[in-house]
C-alpha cells in the first residue's frame, strides 16, 4: 500500500526549506489539514521544520496567518503538536536560537488569546493560558540547556522593565503567567544563561519555592553547584586587569553568584527542618564535588556546619573528594578547626581510610588533564604525600579488608603508570639528548674556528659582531653541555616511585631550559657569522637568513613551551595544597 501523502509531504518539505510559501499556497487552500499534519517519521509538522531552519521566516509568517483564520487552531497546533521527542514549535525556536520566529509565535498566540469571545468559559480560558505558560517555561529550559544566549536574553528580558521594547508587553504577560504556574522554574534558566541579576530577582520574589524541586527534578542550589565558572575568585584579578571592562563583568558575576548562593542557603535553612536541610545540602555537596565547585561546598558548610558529616553514596564526602582528586575542595580542610581529624579517621565499608583512597589511581578524566605519564605520576605522589601528612601514624599502617596498607595499595595501583612514566621520561630525555649533542658539536666547532680568525685591527663594527658571535657561541656550548648532563642524569636514574615527585621533573625542567637557551644562542651565533661573512659581499642576504633562524627558535618554543610550563608549575610553583582564605567553616 502506497503512502497517500508522499507527494504533498515532499512538496511541503521543499517549500519550507526554500522559504517558498507560494509553492504550497494552493495545496493548503485545497486541503487545509495539510498545514498541521506531520510530514516525516519524526512527527514534525511544517511549522516545526520551518522554525527549525531558522531561515524560512516568510513561510512561518504566512503559515501562522493561515492558521489564525480558524479559531483555536493556532494555540492547539503551537502547544499540543509534539514530535517524537515531545518537542513543540517553541522548542525548535529555542534550540536553534530562532528569535525572529519565536517573537512571531508569541505575538500570534497573544493575539488569539485576547481575541477570544468574552463569553468563553473561564475553564477554556485557563486552559489556553496554561498552555502558554507551559510553552514559555519549556522554551526557557530548552534555550538554557542548549546555551542559546540570544534566545535566553530575549525571554528573560521579559522579567525586567525594558522601556521601548516592542515585544515587552506580550512577552512579559506570557512569562508572568508562566511564573504564576511554575514559580522558581525561571531561576534555573537564568542561572544557566548566567543572568544572575534575573535569578536574584526571582529568588526574592519566589523565596518560598527556592527549596523545592522544579518540574525537571532540579533545585537552584544544584544548578549553581554545576557551574564553578560562575565563582571565579576576585583575588586572581590584578590591578591593571581589573580596569578592563570584561574583567569587571567577571567580577560582577562572581559577586552576584556569591550573593545568590548565600541567599538561597539562608532560605533553605529558614524554611526547612533538619532532615530536609540535610537532604538539600547533602545532594548539593555531592553535585559540587563532581564538578569541583569548592565555593558552593564552603558556603553550605558555613551556613549549616553539621552538614560536614554528609555522605556520598555511603562514603564520607572527603573520601569522594580525594577519590575524584578535587584539590580545591580538599583544601577546605585547611579552613577547618581540629574537627577535621574526625573526618580523617572515618573508614568506608572496605575498612579503607582516606589514605587508602588517596593510594588508588585517580579517575582517567582527571589524569588526562595532565601532560605525560611522568607528571601524572608526580601528581599522584603529591596527593598521597599530602594525605599521608594529614592522617595519624596508626592510619598510615592500617590494613584494609584485603590486608593491605596504603603504601601497598599505592604500589599495586600505580604499577602500570610507573612503567608509562619511565617510558615517557626516557623517550623525552633521549630525543632531547640527541639535539643537545648536535648543538655541543656545532658550538665547539664554531669556537675552535673562531680562534684562527680573530679580527685584530679590523673596524669596530666587525669587532662588535665578532664579540656577539663568540659570546653566543660560548653560551650555546655551555648550556647545551649542561642539558646533556641533565638528560644523562635522567637516563641513568633508578626510576623509583619517589624519583617522580621532584628529582626527575626538576632535572627535565633544567635540561629543557638549557636546551632552549643553547638553541637560541646557536641561532644568534649563526646570524652573527652571516653578517661577518656577507656584510662586504651581499649584506642584504643576512637579514632574511637571520629571520629564518629566528623562526626556528619560535617554532621550538611553541612546541616545547607548554611542556616546560607544566614542568615548572609542578616542580617550582606554589603547592596545590594549602589554605585558600581565612574563613573558618567548621
Amino acid at each position: 500500500m502506497s503512502y497517500e501523502f508522499q507527494q504533498t509531504d515532499l512538496l511541503i518539505y521543499k517549500a519550507v526549506l526554500g522559504d517558498n510559501w507560494d509553492l504550497v499556497r494552493r495545496t493548503f487552500l485545497d486541503n487545509p489539514d495539510l498545514r498541521t499534519k506531520t510530514i516525516n517519521s519524526r512527527l514534525e509538522t511544517p511549522l516545526m521544520v520551518a522554525v527549525g531552519t531558522n531561515q524560512s521566516h516568510h513561510f512561518v509568517k504566512n503559515l501562522l496567518d493561515s492558521l489564525m483564520t480558524t479559531k483555536g487552531l493556532l494555540i492547539s497546533h503551537v502547544f499540543d503538536a509534539l514530535n517524537d521527542e515531545g518537542d513543540t514549535a517553541f522548542h525548535y525556536g529555542a534550540k536553534v536560537g530562532n528569535t525572529i520566529d519565536t517573537i512571531l509565535l508569541v505575538r500570534r498566540v497573544w493575539d488569539v488569546t485576547h481575541r477570544l469571545d468574552p463569553m468563553t468559559p473561564i475553564r477554556d480560558l485557563s486552559k489556553a493560558f496554561d498552555a502558554i505558560s507551559k510553552g514559555s517555561a519549556f522554551m526557557l529550559y530548552s534555550a538554557s540547556h542548549i546555551k542559546k544566549k540570544e534566545m535566553l536574553d530575549l525571554l528573560l528580558s521579559a522579567t525586567d522593565e525594558v522601556p521601548g521594547c516592542e515585544i515587552h508587553h506580550s512577552l512579559t504577560s506570557i512569562v508572568r503567567v508562566a511564573q504564576s504556574f511554575f514559580g522558581n522554574d525561571l531561576i534555573i534558566p537564568a542561572i544557566n544563561a548566567e543572568r544572575l541579576d534575573v535569578a536574584l530577582k526571582q529568588v526574592e520574589k519566589y523565596s518560598h519555592n527556592a527549596v523545592h524541586r522544579t518540574w525537571n527534578a532540579q533545585r537552584p542550589l544544584h544548578a549553581l553547584a554545576t557551574k564553578p565558572e560562575l565563582f571565579l575568585s576576585e583575588r586572581k584579578v590584578g590591578f591593571w586587569a581589573s580596569k578592563i571592562l570584561n574583567i569587571n563583568n567577571i567580577k560582577t558575576r562572581h559577586r552576584q553568584a556569591k550573593e545568590l548562593l548565600k541567599r538561597i542557603c539562608d532560605i533553605v535553612i529558614k524554611r526547612s527542618d533538619h532532615d530536609k536541610i540535610s537532604a538539600i545540602f547533602g545532594s548539593t555537596i555531592a553535585t559540587a564535588v563532581a564538578f569541583g565547585n569548592h565555593e558552593v561546598i564552603e558556603e553550605c558548610i558555613f551556613a549549616y556546619p553539621s552538614i560536614i558529616w554528609t555522605n556520598i553514596e555511603g562514603f564520607s564526602w572527603l573520601h569522594e573528594v580525594i577519590k575524584q582528586r578535587q584539590e580545591k575542595i580538599y583544601n577546605l580542610v585547611y579552613q577547618m578547626s581540629s574537627y577535621k581529624v574526625f573526618l580523617a579517621s572515618r573508614t568506608n565499608g572496605d575498612d579503607e581510610n582516606v589514605l587508602h583512597i588517596a593510594a588508588k589511581l585517580a579517575p582517567s578524566h582527571q589524569l588526562s588533564t595532565i601532560t605525560g605519564a611522568a607528571l601524572q605520576m608526580q601528581r599522584e605522589l603529591k596527593w598521597f604525600e599530602e594525605i599521608n601528612n594529614f592522617v595519624g601514624p596508626l592510619q598510615r599502617e592500617a590494613l584494609n579488608a584485603k590486608g593491605k596498607t596504603p603504601g601497598m595499595v599505592f604500589t599495586d595501583e600505580h604499577t602500570e603508570l610507573l612503567k608509562q612514566g619511565q617510558k615517557w621520561m626516557k623517550g623525552t630525555a633521549s630525543s632531547s639528548t640527541v639535539i643537545a649533542t648536535l648543538i655541543v658539536t656545532v658550538a665547539f666547532a664554531g669556537a675552535f674556528a673562531a680562534v684562527f680568525k680573530l679580527p685584530v685591527g679590523e673596524e669596530n663594527k666587525r669587532k662588535i659582531t665578532f664579540m656577539i658571535f663568540i659570546t653566543s657561541d660560548a653560551i650555546a656550548l655551555f648550556s647545551s653541555a649542561a642539558s646533556v648532563l641533565m638528560f644523562l642524569g635522567i637516563l641513568t636514574l633508578r626510576y623509583a616511585e619517589k624519583d617522580f615527585l621532584y628529582t626527575l621533573p626538576r632535572r627535565l625542567t633544567i635540561g629543557l631550559v638549557c636546551l632552549f637557551v643553547s638553541l637560541a644562542a646557536t641561532m644568534i651565533a649563526f646570524t652573527a657569522t652571516l653578517v661577518l661573512v656577507l656584510q662586504d659581499e651581499v649584506p642584504w642576504v643576512a637579514a632574511p637568513l637571520g629571520m629564518m633562524a629566528t623562526i626556528l627558535v619560535v617554532v621550538f618554543s611553541v612546541l616545547q613551551f607548554p611542556l616546560l610550563m607544566d614542568l615548572a608549575n609542578t616542580s617550582y610553583a606554589q603547592p596545590i595544597f594549602g589554605k585558600q582564605n581565612e574563613r573558618i567553616i567548621h
